[in-house]
């Protein structure tokens, strides 16, 4: 008797490896086989992974700097509507002026293409030519490294004692750290000099 049972199981045993083998080759065969390397029930952090990052709340340290600004008289404004206005063309028409408030050093490793530069710390610098553009933009926008980076700020209220409209004024609070990071392009060298790079999207 356990002769005979002892048969059955491994004659069982042997009919499952050869079915489950026999499926595995008619699996890889057919076109629409399952595909064993392809993680069906992915975790919600990678699924879900871009959707999180357009509905994650703001950084505490921007929503500070924005804090700061308003109580300081000045607007602010948000890496999708510079994007917008860059994209646009708008600084070729004089509608709209983007002022970089970096030093001259990072000015030149890169910047936003067409930004003025404007280093409150070279006090040898020329300010005329762009503070002709201010005058007749109709937006103007001051970035410098974006966070808790205060160049933006004092730069706008320097524009502003200078006599540029205050309602005109807009600090990108992101920076060029934001624009780098949404894979924005960016020029080096001095203003207008042709030599754009593009940044991969983070």
């Amino acid at each position: 008797m356990r002769r005979v049972i002892r048969q059955i199981s491994i004659e069982s045993v042997c009919v499952a490896v050869i079915g489950i083998s026999a499926g595995f080759v008619a699996n890889g065969i057919s076109p629409r086989g399952i595909s064993l390397s392809r993680n069906y029930f992915p975790t919600q952090t990678v699924a879900t992974a871009a959707h999180d990052r357009a509905s994650a709340p703001p950084d505490p340290t921007n929503l500070t700097v924005v804090a700061r600004l308003e109580a300081a008289g000045l607007h602010t404004i948000e890496l999708p509507e510079v994007s917008k206005l860059v994209s646009e063309d708008r600084q070729l028409a004089g509608t709209v002026a983007l002022i970089d408030a970096r030093h001259l050093a990072n000015y030149r490793e890169s910047h936003i293409p067409g930004a003025y530069l404007y280093d409150r710390y070279d006090k040898g610098a020329d300010p005329s030519q762009l503070l002709a553009a201010a005058g007749v933009a109709e937006r103007i926008i001051v970035y410098c490294n974006g966070g808790s980076c205060e160049d933006s700020e004092f730069a706008a209220m320097d524009l502003r004692q200078m006599g540029i409209d205050a309602a005109k004024l807009f600090v990108f609070v992101g920076g060029i750290s934001e624009w780098k990071r949404s894979g924005g392009p960016l020029e080096a060298g001095d203003r207008a000099s042709g030599n754009i790079l593009t940044t991969p999207r983070e």
